[in-house]
């Protein structure tokens, strides 16, 4: 988990602006240190108004718009720098980073062969001027996709030769570069053809100090990229890259005691937990999601704790809250043991951090919630999650409840380990029959009565959008942007088959819900594709009308609006979605955590959802972890970064 508090330096540059150009530049590197490229653009923009020649700033811009998903304007950034006399491997690397970024991103498109040339030549230029190992690996790789092995060999030959001649000045091995001049070592034999010489050196950079997963994850996509190329055998590599197993938990609670029929009772908790370890064990290095419930959930979390492995924790609505609905029933002694698990987890998950109603539809979003990050997290190490379930395959499957969250998991095709209850109870505590016994009784629960007593909610993807350059149109325009803009957008549903659940606008605003994140992502691209794809000159209007479009899922509240007799939605997240847009970049989809986790839990929409980081929201409303949404490229070569 990240600890917050390792940003908490005094950040008053962005109340008073910066003095100098030093201090601009300090607050841009440490909001993309912080993972905020938004406020890094934010920050060097101003700092370019007062000083428009500071190469620094320039380059840092150009970091902020490629990791916000920006990845042309990022290579306009770095190519009008070098275009500008920029010589540096910062700038000319970064340039040659755009270029091969846009490659892999759509391998098979029509551009795919141009950009992959810009970047094969763009590394080979920023080596020969600097000598830099990072940009002559590269080159070394680029060249060999270009199909040119004379030169990849060559390149990779004297990139090798860099790296070993810094290794005799041995950095301390604790330090980043340690890493990067081994792994850097295994990817220029590689490309070689010497996969032994490789592996040995991918181990060397896997065995040093420090958890260096990103890092290693990096590195094995642009090794298996590599190993592509050369014709190699991937088997003889793959276990070089040693990153924890994705593991998504869930499991029934401990038995409420006036629960008339045992299901999951305390006298149980040891063996579940033994059981629990013991799979573990056999995956080893593991990082779990899941939530917190006094029960399977609580002693997954203490197995992963004791191990030192990583937990992301998701509650579905806050803490105080979700200890009175699903901690305290089980008495003085779990409760201590789940302030314990808290206490060290550091940054928790609230999936309606304002409050909510404790019903099925907020613990189902909860779920879904940790169950997509889980496969976000997955996606990043190119593996493919588990679900680890205790859960009693009887049992009904209530909503928000473990044999759901299972049975959802199934339906995408995922892999489930399962810990069953009955014959687990059966071996640990004697208990006649077993999951197939008549004399068993099944095994049901009734909802709590808060729960089942609650308003019903459902979980509906929003969308918000502003149109730029709105507040500057005179008034015969403003006509015109009804006639000839807003009726183009009102077609759209037809268009494209996908239609809102109910839409809105207030003048340049437009809100829609829609019954699935897939609807609302689809919708929301074809939107932007629509608007910044018209000349909206052709029809009086200005030819810079663009539009910034926010997405977020979470549970509402389906009712009439009052005023206007019409079906509305309600709740805290709607104004949640409501507070992303203004902060969206112009041309841009950007959405919320949770809605990429939805999106990819559903794992069936034509987009994809990359992360872009920590983004303050309108209005004070809190800083957020932001995604880009695209569409998603056709499957190619595997990405790599350096």
């Amino acid at each position: 988990m990240v600890d917050q508090s390792q940003f908490a330096e005094d950040d008053a540059s962005r109340i008073s602006g910066p003095r100098t150009p030093e201090q601009c530049r300090a607050a841009a590197e440490l909001a993309l240190a912080k993972g905020e490229p938004l406020a890094a653009y934010d920050r060097t923009s101003d700092g370019l108004r007062l000083w428009p020649g500071d190469v620094r700033l320039r380059q840092l811009r150009g970091l902020s718009l490629s990791r916000s998903g920006a990845i042309e304007a990022a290579a306009e950034e770095f190519r009008a720098l070098a275009e500008g006399g920029a010589a540096d491997e910062e700038t000319l690397g970064n340039l040659a980073q755009t270029y091969k970024a846009l490659w892999l991103r759509d391998p098979l498109g029509g551009s795919a062969t141009e950009y992959r040339r810009q970047a094969s030549q763009a590394y080979r230029d920023a080596f020969d001027r600097t000598g830099g190992y990072w940009t002559g690996v590269n080159a070394a790789a680029m060249a060999l996709a270009e199909g040119d092995r004379s030169a990849a060999l060559d390149l990779a030959g004297k990139t090798l030769a860099i790296c070993q001649d810094k290794l005799l000045r041995e950095p301390e091995p604790t330090t980043l570069e340690a890493y990067w001049l081994r792994a850097t070592c295994g990817e220029a034999a590689l490309i070689a053809g010497r996969v032994d010489e490789a592996a040995d050196w991918y181990r060397q950079a896997g065995a040093l100090p420090g958890k260096r997963f990103a890092h290693v994850a990096s590195t094995r996509r642009q090794a298996r990229l590599v190993c592509g190329l050369v014709g190699a055998d991937w088997g003889r590599l793959a276990d070089c890259f040693v990153l924890p197993r994705i593991v998504a938990f869930t499991g029934h609670m401990l038995d409420a005691p006036d629960r008339a029929t045992p299901r999951f009772p305390a006298a149980l908790a040891d063996a579940v937990k033994r059981e629990i370890a013991a799979r573990l064990d056999g995956w080893g290095p593991t990082t779990g999601f899941s939530s917190a419930a006094c029960g399977g959930d609580l002693l997954f979390l203490e197995t992963l704790l004791e191990r030192g492995d990583e937990a992301v924790v998701v509650l579905p609505f806050p803490r105080e809250q979700f200890v009175a609905t699903s901690v305290d029933f089980a008495g003085p002694e779990m409760r201590a043991r789940f302030d314990a698990v808290m206490e060290r987890l550091g940054e928790l998950i609230v999936a309606s951090a304002w409050g909510a109603v404790a019903g099925p539809a907020e613990y189902a979003y909860a779920n879904r919630l940790f169950c997509g990050l889980a496969k976000i997290q997955a996606d990043l190490f190119d593996e493919r999650p588990v679900l680890l379930a205790v859960q009693d395959e009887q049992a009904c499957g209530e909503p928000g409840g473990a044999a759901e969250a299972v049975e959802t998991w199934r339906a995408h095709g995922g892999e489930v380990e399962l810990i069953e209850l009955r014959r687990l109870a059966r071996r640990a505590l004697g208990a006649p029959g077993d999951a197939g016994d008549e004399a068993t009784p099944q095994l049901t629960a009734p909802l709590p009565a808060a729960i089942s007593t609650a308003p019903r909610q459902d979980v509906v993807a929003l969308l918000f959008a502003d149109v730029q350059g709105f507040s500057k149109l005179a008034d015969a325009e403003v006509l015109l942007f009804v006639r000839e803009f807003l009726a183009r957008v009102a077609a759209l549903p037809r268009a494209i088959g996908i239609a809102p659940l109910t839409a809105n606008t207030w003048g340049d605003g437009i809100f829609a819900v829609f019954a699935s994140v897939r609807e609302a992502g689809e919708y929301a691209l074809a939107l932007a594709e629509l608007v910044h794809g018209t000349r909206w000159d052709q029809f009086g209007l200005p030819a810079e009308l663009g539009i910034r479009i926010a997405l977020h899922a979470g549970p509402a509240f389906a009712v009439d609006d009052p005023l206007t007799g019409r079906p509305g939605y309600w709740g805290a997240h709607v104004s949640r979605a409501a507070r992303m847009e203004p902060i969206t970049p112009p041309g841009q989809v950007y959405a919320s955590q949770a809605f990429a986790a939805l999106a990819r839990d559903d794992a069936d929409g034509a987009f994809a959802c990359r992360y872009v980081g920590r983004t303050p929201l309108a209005k004070g409303f809190g800083t957020f972890p932001t995604y880009h949404v695209a569409r998603r490229a056709p499957r190619g070569p595997a990405a790599g970064a350096s």
